[in-house]
């Protein structure tokens, strides 16, 4: 953990507006559609007892994965994800 390029405070909405949107728009999706704290905890303590190292929070994400995975293997330009239609 380095904070030598890490300003003291992180940037106001003024400086940096781009990211507060960003951060607010990330924090709407997960309000609307993403998983429950508790359901998340209990993927992670099963994953941590049946000592699984990748953790994923949809069924969908193991497939996008794959594809993914799959094209860097084979030297193509991997396909963008869309993680907002899985979460």
């Amino acid at each position: 953990y380095s904070t030598r390029n890490r300003p003291d405070e992180p940037p106001s909405e003024a400086q940096a507006p781009d990211a507060h949107l960003v951060e607010q728009a990330l924090r709407d999706l997960l309000a609307a559609s993403g998983r429950p704290p508790d359901d998340v905890a209990t993927l992670v303590f099963d994953a941590i007892r049946t000592e699984r190292f990748y953790v994923t929070t949809s069924d969908a994400t193991p497939g996008m994965l794959r594809e993914r995975f799959d094209a860097v293997v084979a030297g193509e330009l991997p396909p963008m994800s869309r993680w907002d239609l899985h979460l």
